[in-house]
């Protein structure tokens, strides 16, 4: 868990150790107040990360503590059989920090630099804190009543067979709050939309305890060279309920007035993605324009993580294999596209595969090309390749310039985002935005991203791809 200095605020101590859980997912608790379940599970309804706020690690360690007073201990070594921690009238809790604070003290007292002077210091100060420590990694010999020097004995003694549950302990009370988790959408829409490098992104807002409430939309536009928010095109979407749809409320864009909802589609639990995820919003909207007035259904791929667990592109060269889903679109043809996809991370080369061509037809779902992107320092190409399904695919959504059975655009990645580079003139513009995701000590292991690609078709109209993806690494 994400340490805190709490006992450095008790007294002046050195080396308050434990550290982390390794990046390993936190393991569900085995005794669980219902709301526990109801949080983690309604969260799930949104998206598969882990996810533990600071409320559902307090409820789990109050109910290991009160779990634990269920067994009869030797009253000659316990001077109390009850936690010190009560709620009030609202059955709501006042000391959720005092409550996380003894994970802390536990693996403080498990680290082999604390010595047993200031175990005894703490015991003096407050034992009760020592003994519902020692509670939370199953200890019932090491605390003794009135003896702080033989409790500090026996903990020091103990230490080895003590380092097991701690690890089960930090597992369980590892936070990861939703609220650091950022999502970039494939597709912007503020200023000059992705012609000038703007940016979408949205975020989860959370209840007090922790459970997802809303999504806040952001938009990112360039004023004076550089990326800010853009404060007209901000909104924040309800959530229904526990479902995954949002209440869009009204949106304005291109002199309609729309309503609505979005549902959020992810598909990061099903590759066994932990700290980032993938997907769609989906609008379906009701527009008013005027004497006139209609419905509107769009998809925009979305990807990212938690913001603290985001690293950096790998040193090392590495595969990952997952998934891709987005979305199609020229005129009035806006359609799903999904399949198979793989990166390889190579010496410094980023090269995404994406395979769309065996997407079964359904009425969203149609075949496409295979897309190719390989992207390093010098340069970057695009590479859509055709197979039998070619013919299934509307011509409106079929691009021009194939060579054989592939179609080649090198140097089309606009230059991040600032709009730099973008060429209205050129066969093809697009972008790349991939995140590299791990848990706090563990390196890389997840790859989400979204691409954007804009090029000329045979019908002379525009068409954009706009996807998101989500990979783990290859053993």
């Amino acid at each position: 868990m994400k340490k805190l200095t709490i006992l450095t605020s008790l007294f002046a101590l050195s080396a308050c150790g434990g550290g982390g859980s390794g990046g390993s997912a936190p393991v569900q608790p085995v005794v669980s107040p219902t709301d526990y379940v109801e949080i983690r599970d309604s969260n799930a309804n949104v998206t598969g990360m882990v996810a533990n706020s600071k409320y559902q690690v307090a409820r789990y360690i109050e109910s290991e503590l009160n779990n634990f007073d269920t067994v009869s201990t030797d009253a000659s070594r316990s001077a109390t059989s009850r936690s010190p921690f009560q709620s009030n009238n609202n059955g709501h809790h006042d000391k959720d920090d005092e409550y996380i604070e003894l994970v802390d003290i536990a693996a403080w007292l498990v680290n082999s630099e604390t010595t047993k002077e200031e175990i005894v210091a703490l015991y003096n100060q407050d034992w009760r804190k020592i003994q519902n420590a020692l509670k939370l990694i199953k200890d019932s010999y090491c605390f003794v009543g009135n003896h702080p020097e033989e409790t500090a004995e026996r903990i020091i003694n103990r230490r080895t067979r003590l380092q097991e549950p701690l690890e089960n302990l930090l597992s369980n009370t590892e936070i990861f709050d939703l609220s650091n988790v950022e999502f970039t959408m494939a597709a912007a829409s503020a200023g000059h939309g992705d012609e000038g490098g703007s940016k979408d992104v949205f975020k989860f807002e959370l209840n007090s305890k922790g459970e997802i409430s809303g999504i806040k939309h952001t938009a990112y536009i360039i004023r004076n060279g550089r990326l800010e928010k853009d404060e007209t095109a901000t909104a924040v979407f309800s959530r229904n309920n526990r479902t995954n749809t949002f209440d869009v409320g009204q949106l304005n864009g291109e002199g309609k007035v729309y309503t609505g909802t979005g549902t959020v589609i992810t598909y990061g639990r099903d590759i066994g993605l932990k700290y980032s995820d993938f997907g769609q919003f989906k609008y379906d909207l009701h527009y008013v324009q005027g004497n006139e007035s209609g419905d509107e259904k769009s998809y925009e791929p979305f990807a990212g993580g938690y913001e603290e667990l985001r690293h950096d592109t790998p040193g090392t060269d590495m595969n990952f294999s997952g998934r891709a889903a987005g979305s199609v679109s020229s005129g009035d043809t806006d359609k799903n596209i999904t399949g198979p996809a793989t990166l390889a991370f190579n010496n410094g080369t980023e090269t995404l595969n994406m395979y769309f061509s065996g997407t079964v037809a359904t009425s969203d779902d149609i075949p496409w090309y295979d897309v190719t992107i390989v992207r390093n320092d010098n340069t970057n190409s695009i590479t859509f390749t055709k197979n039998e399904s070619s013919n299934s695919i509307p011509a409106s959504l079929q691009f021009d310039g194939f060579n054989g059975n592939t179609k080649t655009v090198t140097d089309y990645l606009v230059d991040g985002y600032n709009g730099a580079g973008y060429d209205t003139q050129r066969d093809g513009n697009g972008k790349l935005d991939i995140g590299y995701y791990g848990g706090r000590n563990s390196g890389v292991t997840e790859a989400t991203g979204v691409t954007q690609y804009v090029g000329h078709g045979t019908a002379e109209h525009e068409i954009r791809m706009n996807v998101g993806f989500g990979m783990t690494k290859d053993n």
